[in-house]
């Protein structure tokens, strides 16, 4: 668990290099258009889920299963698919709210089950979610998030999430983070998300479908 927190400090150091070098933001119009391959789309999963009370999308990231550590640790065009399916991913999200004044912005839930030691323990993994969340921050513009809720939460995660706080800003205290009671969670989705708007496993209906799937 040291060499766990160690890493996550270490990229302290490194991450604003890390989110200086990248490349220009592509134009919203410009990356909607690209097409991610069926491998990326997989491995990097997210879907629209519905609608919350006030008409606000509902995005659910299955962001357990996002191996950010290969995706950094490969270099080359996968990085660069990568950073391009970032881009594409939260220009989606921000996209989805349409008049921001009807629907007050897009909801997020992070799901972080399966996030494990080797994700935690990759300091080029971690940079790239730092680099993430400055890209967010890019994104939004704004008021076009209503906030989040993190679930599945553990140890590893919570710490590199703490380092993250500073990055996201005034955004941080709009996400609600959640550990793997789902007793704790499914209540609170349920306040601001209609069953019949969720998958069952997060408290939703059976016959819930999710109107737009990536991956």
């Amino acid at each position: 668990m040291a060499r766990c927190v160690l890493a996550v400090f270490v990229t302290i150091a490194t991450c604003l290099q890390l989110i200086l070098a990248q490349t220009e933001i592509p134009q919203d119009n410009e990356i909607l258009k690209w097409e991610p391959s069926k491998e990326m789309k997989t491995k990097y999963p997210y879907y629209l889920s519905g609608y919350d009370y006030e008409g606000a999308p509902v995005w659910i990231i299955e962001f357990g299963k996002w191996d950010l550590k290969s995706a950094a640790e490969a270099g080359g065009e996968i990085t660069e698919n990568f950073d391009k399916y970032v881009h594409q991913y939260f220009a989606t999200l921000v996209n989805s709210t349409g008049d921001i004044s009807a629907n007050q912005g897009f909801f997020a839930i992070l799901d972080l089950e399966g996030y494990d030691i080797t994700q935690a323990k990759s300091v080029p993994g971690i940079q790239k979610f730092l680099w993430m969340a400055q890209t967010f921050v890019d994104a939004v513009k704004g008021d076009k998030t209503k906030g989040g809720i993190l679930i599945n939460v553990n140890n590893f995660f919570g710490n590199v999430w703490k380092v993250a706080g500073p990055i996201i800003g005034k955004y941080f205290k709009t996400i609600t983070v959640f550990g793997t009671n789902s007793e704790a969670w499914r209540p609170l989705l349920l306040q601001k998300i209609p069953q019949d708007q969720l998958p069952e496993r997060y408290g939703g209906s059976k016959s819930h479908k999710p109107i737009k799937v990536f991956g």
